[in-house]
């Protein structure tokens, strides 16, 4: 139960200091109580980010449906993953 407990405040506190990140540089992101983001990039399609992403070693999803087609879906890594993902989406920004 402890281990548990402390794995969903270390997803929590590395959800919100990703979101408070991405916010502060102009991306749209949902509120989210799960251990995703859905993110919308301020300057490039949310395809284009996507395929820089993954071209440096960073997957998210995409999902190319009405309603959610300028978002991408982050899942929540470890505060270390999620260090190599703001600094990727600052080289691309």
């Amino acid at each position: 139960e402890a281990y548990f407990q402390e794995t969903r405040k270390r997803i929590i506190a590395t959800r919100d200091k990703v979101s408070l990140y991405l916010k502060s540089i102009g991306f749209k992101v949902i509120d989210s109580k799960a251990n995703f983001i859905f993110i919308s990039p301020p300057s490039v399609k949310a395809s284009t980010l996507f395929q820089k992403l993954r071209e440096n070693g960073v997957l998210v999803r995409y999902f190319n449906k009405a309603r959610i087609e300028d978002y991408l879906r982050a899942s929540i890594g470890s505060e270390e993953d999620m260090d190599v993902f703001i600094d990727v989406v600052k080289r691309l920004m």
